[in-house]
């Protein structure tokens, strides 16, 4: 009671936690076995930048190169290129919303395990023998155990078809949104 909390001033504003994993979740959506809702039209570009100022110079730059290649049909450029850490526990990627917190790391057995949030660290944590050995899928590529070291690669190691694979929920409608010219009104 009465302990004021201390603002940290950053360089970038913070924003909520889903600016972060849905581009993530995206990005990755090959990978996954739904098909992420997440591409965002110029106009919800415009609506985020107002809601929350600075977003389109840490997000928006990037849904807008996306966009483009989308429309000039070069989806592939729309994929990944490399491998997310992942959470050693839950296997999701890991992203931080908060600007200049540290990571979650643990340090066992001299091997560093890096985690997504405080609940999954907390469960290795209890039970970091369980996890002992467990190679993640970041670790089974550098290891070379996925061949080739490629998306095409971690697609045929996890086992994804392309129709199992996830895209996106719109078939990239979004890219293809544009803003209405406001109206003028007559006097």
């Amino acid at each position: 009671m009465g302990r004021e909390r201390r603002k940290q001033k950053h360089a970038l504003p913070r924003f909520p936690f889903h600016c972060y994993t849905n581009p993530g979740i995206w990005f990755w959506r090959p990978t996954v076995w739904w098909n992420p809702d997440a591409g965002v039209s110029a106009v919800e570009r415009e609506w985020l930048e107002t809601k929350y100022p600075g977003w389109h110079d840490r997000f928006g730059t990037y849904w807008h190169t996306i966009a483009e290649n989308v429309r000039q049909g070069d989806i592939p450029l729309t994929y990944p290129e490399t491998f997310p850490i992942v959470c050693n526990t839950c296997q999701i990627p890991v992203c931080s919303p908060t600007i200049g917190a540290p990571p979650r790391l643990v340090t066992h057995n001299g091997r560093v395990y890096s985690f997504c949030s405080d609940p999954c660290k907390w469960i290795f944590e209890h039970n970091p023998a369980r996890y002992a050995g467990h190679l993640s899928i970041v670790d089974r590529f550098l290891a070379g155990h996925i061949q080739p070291p490629d998306l095409g690669g971690a697609l045929a190691y996890m086992g994804l078809s392309p129709a199992e694979q996830g895209t996106d929920a719109t078939n990239y409608a979004w890219a293809f949104e544009q803003p209405q010219p406001a109206a003028t009104v007559a006097s």
